[in-house]
């Protein structure tokens, strides 16, 4: 039996309904995924990813998750802990009790009281090409 996919409008984008959009791929808590991870769907981590993360749609560090590497993605949301840099294309979250330790290249920001924010940040325009590498990538913590 075939999948059904089906597109609808939302927020002024396309959205793939169905199987594919309802499961991004995930970091499972206690998973450790050492090594670079390139992709180009949704990541959620709620274990820990010790190494890169280059993704062309959004990164969700969950609240029991962690990564110790950069990012490049359109999206991030953290939750966890960020030991490392991020250039992000779209719109960043840091949510109450999330950490960012490494410097922020992105577009928008939104940052929760409660949230802990150590690095530099530096504000882009929105699109394809508007976080570039920031300077010193790839960041690696001590």
């Amino acid at each position: 039996m075939g999948t059904v996919v089906k597109k609808i409008k939302n927020r002024g984008r396309n959205v793939r309904t169905g199987p594919q959009a309802q499961a991004p791929s995930i970091v499972a808590n206690g998973t450790v995924f050492t090594g670079e991870v390139k992709l180009s769907e949704d990541l959620r981590i709620d274990g820990a990813v010790l190494g890169d993360i280059c993704s062309t749609k959004a990164v969700v560090i969950g609240p029991g998750g962690e990564v110790r590497g950069n990012i490049s993605a359109a999206f991030l949301d953290i939750y966890g802990l960020l030991d490392g840099n991020a250039g992000i294309t779209g719109h960043t979250f840091l949510r109450k009790g999330g950490i960012l330790l490494g410097d922020l290249e992105t577009a928008e920001l939104e940052i929760e009281d409660g949230a802990r924010f150590e690095g530099q940040r530096v504000m882009t325009r929105k699109g394809p090409r508007g976080a570039g590498r920031l300077k010193g990538w790839p960041y690696r913590s001590g």
